[in-house]
């Protein structure tokens, strides 16, 4: 439980309505304002973040001064998730905006660890596509390299193979020369 006395949030608007002001320690502690707030005072308290209308409930309080009003008002326990600790001397407009650039710092964070992971994974997955792009390429390679082996393999057998039936029709083509050289001889 919460009490809006307690919440950075809690304001009072400025004598002039145009801006809501922080509600300082003595309206905190008394429920009323002094110095430039004290014409503020008369609207009652405001939530900043307008979670809950103070107004509504000062006016729905039974016939009591102000002062007492108020101090019950911002007194009261209550559950609010726009509840934020407060600190003298921070405007509920300064504590938003910090509040808005925390936010706006941590999503920042958010997608530059989105981005590095994306990029960690996008060259994670280009090295293994480059190892398979080189086992590919090595398989390639060894299957050329086999069908090379295999072709110079056969074209000796056939070379080989011609080259013995040429020695040998030309063998035989001199040696019956050779033979008919003799019989013409004897």
């Amino acid at each position: 439980m919460v009490k809006c006395k307690d919440c950075a949030f809690l304001s009072l608007k400025s004598p002039n309505l145009t801006e809501l002001l922080e509600a300082d320690s003595s309206f905190r502690a008394e429920g009323i304002a002094y110095g430039i707030l004290q014409p503020a005072n008369a609207n009652g308290p405001v939530c900043f973040r307008m979670v809950l209308d103070l107004r509504a409930d000062m006016i729905a309080i039974p016939d009591v001064n102000g002062k007492v009003r108020a101090l019950e008002v911002i007194s009261r326990d209550l559950e609010c998730d726009k509840f934020v600790r407060w600190f003298n001397g921070y405007s509920p407009k300064e504590i938003a905006e910090k509040m808005y650039n925390d936010q706006q710092l941590k999503i920042a964070e958010e997608r530059k660890a989105a981005d590095e992971e994306r990029a960690a994974q996008r060259r994670r997955e280009d090295r293994e596509w480059q190892v398979r792009e080189q086992e590919r390429r090595e398989s390639l390679e060894w299957k050329r390299r086999l069908l090379l082996t295999l072709y110079g393999t056969i074209f000796t057998a056939v070379v080989g193979g011609i080259s013995g039936y040429i020695g040998f029709l030309i063998k035989g083509n001199s040696d019956q020369q050779v033979q008919q050289a003799k019989e013409g001889k004897n």
